[in-house]
């Protein structure tokens, strides 16, 4: 029980808009990064087994991301444990360019696993708290659109390292694209539904 927007009328808030849109912009980057951080280490001299773990270390470490910040929003915030999740990404993505070691990767990995782990813990709970649950899937779905959207990053910096033979200016995007996330994500003002 307690009060709940349609998804017609969610569709209709700048809530609505500025959630899906953040999420688009760490999904671009959390899809980029996971897709072309392999050939990035072993351009940069790390072994093909090295490079490999990243991947493990990125899904390995999401787990406590998951229930760090869960716990987090349910204690203190949900805009602060999302905006604790944006700001890993930022953070973590000018790291990236910086770094040429695999333990230098790994702990990369770590703090960005971390991230993609929390935020993943965030997206219906956000929901939930901002439209309420008689439309949740609906409007979960209509969010998901948005945000699944955001996996065109792969192909954009595959295209640019085709033209440049650098990730450079792909993970630049993501850099601008993680901080316009995270400015959207301070910006979020909540529609004030609470369930009762």
């Amino acid at each position: 029980s307690g009060v709940s927007l349609t998804v017609n009328g969610a569709l209709r808030t700048r809530t609505f808009w500025t959630i899906s849109l953040g999420w688009f912009c760490f999904n671009f980057c959390l899809q980029t990064v996971i897709v072309h951080v392999i050939l990035y280490a072993t351009g940069l001299g790390v072994s093909a087994a090295g490079a490999a773990g990243i991947i493990s270390v990125i899904g390995g470490a999401s787990i406590p991301g998951r229930l760090v910040m869960g716990t987090v929003l349910d204690r203190l915030s949900s805009k602060l444990a999302v905006s604790v999740c944006f700001a890993l990404l930022v953070v973590t993505l000018v790291f990236l360019l910086f770094i040429r070691s695999t333990v230098a990767f790994y702990i990369f990995a770590a703090v960005f696993g971390f991230a993609y782990g929390g935020q993943a813990a965030l997206q219906s709970p956000v929901i939930a708290e901002n439209f309420g649950l008689t439309s949740l899937g609906a409007i979960y779905g209509a969010f998901s659109f948005v945000f699944y959207s955001g996996g065109i990053g792969p192909v954009i910096a595959g295209r640019i390292f085709d033209v440049t033979q650098s990730y450079y200016y792909a993970f630049l995007i993501c850099i601008v694209l993680s901080t316009l996330g995270l400015i959207l994500i301070l910006l979020l003002r909540p529609t004030g539904l609470r369930e009762s």
